[in-house]
């Protein structure tokens, strides 16, 4: 079965190392070569990707209090699988606020 989308999943247990701008980074070449992408920010604390108004970023909470929301997990396998043959990129936060 051919690949029908590439999710670009930027994860990291520190803050700061740069996965929001990595993931704005690969979103503004897809569009530059003519790819629109699915961008979405699951960071709870800074969602910094979202503020990347030009990518149309989906911001996905997924923490519920003090813990992740497993609904909001299907939410993300649901939005990856309507995304059809478009890439996604995915800023997520560092597991420190977990």
């Amino acid at each position: 079965m051919p690949v029908r989308h590439a999710v670009h999943s930027f994860q990291q247990g520190k803050g700061g190392c740069g996965k929001s701008v990595s993931s704005a980074l690969l979103g503004m070449y897809k569009i530059s070569k003519g790819e629109l992408p699915l961008c979405i920010d699951t960071d709870p604390l800074n969602p910094t990707f979202s503020n990347y108004e030009k990518l149309n970023v989906r911001q996905l909470n997924i923490m519920e209090g003090d813990e992740i929301n497993q609904r909001k997990l299907d939410t993300l396998i649901q939005w990856i699988d309507e995304a059809g043959d478009r890439d996604v990129i995915i800023d997520n936060g560092a597991p420190s606020f977990i």
